[in-house]
């Protein structure tokens, strides 16, 4: 199975091999990448024959982590803000 940004292969004794096919991006993941990536590992789960999954990469970095075209762009959502949250007490070891 080729997917825009992995390209998967399920091989005998449910081992399934996923590699991450953007090398010229250094691997780098955007918005779009990671429902994609759900949706391969939701496409493994559905077949029932998978139970090991092993994640590669293609070029020379393995994945350069989250694309800075992200954040340049506005889709990080660093410009809203973070919803305000309560403290709560949590026992210690003394209690």
């Amino acid at each position: 199975m080729n997917l825009p940004y992995f390209e998967m292969q399920s091989k005998p004794a449910g081992v399934a091999h996923l590699s991450l096919c953007r090398p010229e991006r250094m691997n780098t993941f955007d918005p779009a990448s990671f429902p994609a990536f759900r949706d391969a590992v939701q496409a493994l789960t559905a077949q029932g024959q998978t139970r090991a999954l092993v994640i590669a990469s293609t070029g020379k970095h393995f994945s350069a982590g989250m694309s800075l075209d992200v954040f340049g762009a506005g889709l990080a959502g660093l410009d809203t803000p973070a919803p305000a949250r309560g403290w709560a007490s949590r026992p210690t070891c003394d209690s």
